[in-house]
């Protein structure tokens, strides 16, 4: 129906169409080859432990105070930096 009332844009839409198919295939073909195993571990934000198992009421969140009091530890300051 486009093609007859406007061919100059059935032709562009189906270009377009093409190309997105094209893409598509493209990333699916990329994520179908690659390997699970050999991608890197998520990293863990701080203050945040991912649970083993998700059973109701076994979650203990980390108030951000602690969580900021853990870092100043592992950093082995208590101060702020001071720039010379």
């Amino acid at each position: 129906m486009l093609l007859r009332s406007n061919p100059e844009a059935a032709k562009t839409l189906l270009k377009q169409a093409r190309e997105q198919v094209s893409t598509r295939w493209h990333m699916y073909q990329y994520l179908a080859a690659r390997n699970p195993a050999e991608e890197p571990e998520m990293p863990t934000r701080r203050g945040y432990q991912p649970r083993k198992e998700a059973t109701p009421g076994a979650f203990k969140p980390v108030k951000a105070q602690a969580a900021e009091a853990q870092d100043s530890q592992e950093s082995g300051s208590d101060s702020a930096p001071t720039s010379a």
